[in-house]
């Protein structure tokens, strides 16, 4: 679509099919070219010949498998060389968006009854007043986060709020922490003057105004106060104030969860252990998330939950879920099944490949090269601004892109990112955020080291 809609002076049209080729050199003594051939070569010519100067003619097929959506004008079918039956084509315009991919938050949950009964449990001791300390451990892509959304769908009675660990405030003190007490007490979005109004009424109803200060180095507000010029001491009074607080003004049952604990920072994990301290006094579930290579507190959990691969039968049925409006064959589904090592990640992946046009022999046998091929599919500008937003991390505030888009690109980064729906999203605050962390880390490793370099000295 884009050849044709360029003004180089050529009388351009196109004929777009699909289906598999003979790929190959093709040599005499004299010459040696490559050459696709095949009917799918052939149809693709023959469509072409029917298309008008100016016009994209496609089959069916092509415009099924298309991420992109265009707009769509069906013609008559025609006759062409070498088919007995009519030929069907549609001239595409303009695209007009993103054909959404499977999501594994539009999809059930398979494979984890034992960790959803264990959860009902738990959540019957919170109820009761009995709080608990819960570890999620699991490798990346198995589900963590489609579990703990689960929990929350089924722990109706539980006020739940979530913090969430990110790789570039590793290195920044009580982040998440802070995150999740905004969250917890409705400070995200009001002027900063109500928020230390808020800040406080809380520390006057628990009882440590004289942390002021410290308790606002947690939240991320700057207080009024003094604090202890001794780092430990600090520490300590720190940890002292905000459990404190927290425990005078969550009375009530709720849960506090904290994701992607592997890229916790150390205050936050002693601050963690500190609250996981106490928490069996204290009407609170306490869940942390984190992958096997990290993430761990010194406190005891209640509750460990390590999720391992789902069975081939949980597998199966997630992908017949998400393939309910377009049902693949048995064997597909199976090889499918085969090739994911009971990670869903990875399968859903591949569904999105498979339904894209891929062959699933020709998936890559890794969530990492799978999503590798996935981007480099796409168009290079595209690519390149993918690549270029991993520099910001998971998740950041849109206003932050112009600041590493590629130049070519500068004038229509706002579409770019329509184009990159499959990869990233925008919500309601305006904030960017990569669909899983594993395809901002691929994106991230396709970046030359001086781009790096340069790109991180720019957002630094």
């Amino acid at each position: 679509r884009d050849i044709v809609d360029l003004d180089v002076g050529l009388a351009v049209r196109a004929g777009v099919n699909s289906g598999s080729v003979f790929m190959g050199d093709i040599r005499t003594s004299h010459r040696n070219t490559f050459a696709t051939m095949g009917d799918a070569v052939n149809l693709a010519a023959r469509v072409m010949g029917k298309s008008a100067v100016g016009t994209v003619l496609a089959t069916p097929p092509v415009l099924d498998r298309s991420r992109t959506l265009f707009d769509e004008t069906p013609r008559e079918p025609f006759m062409v060389k070498g088919k007995a039956k009519p030929v069907e084509a549609t001239i595409v315009g303009p695209a007009k968006g993103v054909r959404p991919g499977i999501g594994a938050s539009d999809l059930p949950t398979v494979g984890r009854d034992d960790e959803l009964a264990a959860f009902a449990a738990v959540e019957a001791d919170v109820l009761a007043g009995r709080g608990r300390f819960v570890e999620v451990v699991a490798d990346a892509g198995a589900g963590k986060s489609r579990l703990l959304d689960e929990f929350e769908l089924r722990g109706e009675r539980l006020r739940f709020h979530r913090g969430r660990s990110r790789l570039y405030q590793s290195a920044t003190p009580y982040f998440p922490f802070g995150e999740l007490v905004r969250e917890v007490y409705g400070l995200a979005g009001l002027p900063l003057a109500e928020q230390k109004e808020m800040l406080r009424g809380l520390a006057a109803t628990a009882g440590v105004t004289d942390s002021l200060a410290l308790i606002g180095q947690v939240v991320g507000v700057d207080m009024e106060g003094t604090v202890p010029d001794d780092a430990e001491v600090r520490k300590s009074r720190l940890e002292q104030a905000t459990v404190a607080l927290l425990a005078a003004t969550l009375t009530e049952p709720i849960a506090l969860c904290m994701e992607d604990a592997h890229w916790m920072d150390d205050p936050s994990r002693d601050l963690l252990s500190a609250l996981a301290g106490g928490v069996g006094t204290r009407p609170w579930l306490l869940l942390v998330a984190h992958r096997r290579s990290g993430g761990a507190i010194e406190a005891e959990p209640d509750l460990r939950l390590e999720l391992k691969p789902l069975p081939p039968s949980a597998m199966v049925s997630l992908v017949r879920a998400a393939t309910a409006d377009a049902p693949m064959p048995t064997h597909v589904v199976d090889g499918l099944v085969a090739r994911s090592d009971g990670n869903p990640l990875f399968l859903l992946e591949m569904v999105n490949g498979v339904q894209s046009g891929a062959d699933v022999e020709s998936l890559p046998t890794s969530v990492e090269g799978l999503l590798t091929s996935r981007i480099d599919r796409l168009a290079p500008d595209d690519r390149a601004l993918l690549r270029h937003l991993a520099v910001l991390g998971n998740e950041f505030d849109q206003r932050y892109v112009r600041d590493v888009v590629p130049v070519s690109i500068r004038a229509e980064s706002g579409d770019a990112l329509l184009r990159l729906n499959d990869f990233v999203t925008v919500d309601e605050r305006g904030w960017v955020i990569f669909r899983h962390h594993l395809v901002r880390d691929v994106a991230y490793e396709g970046l030359p080291y001086r781009t790096r370099r340069q790109l991180h000295s720019t957002v630094a």
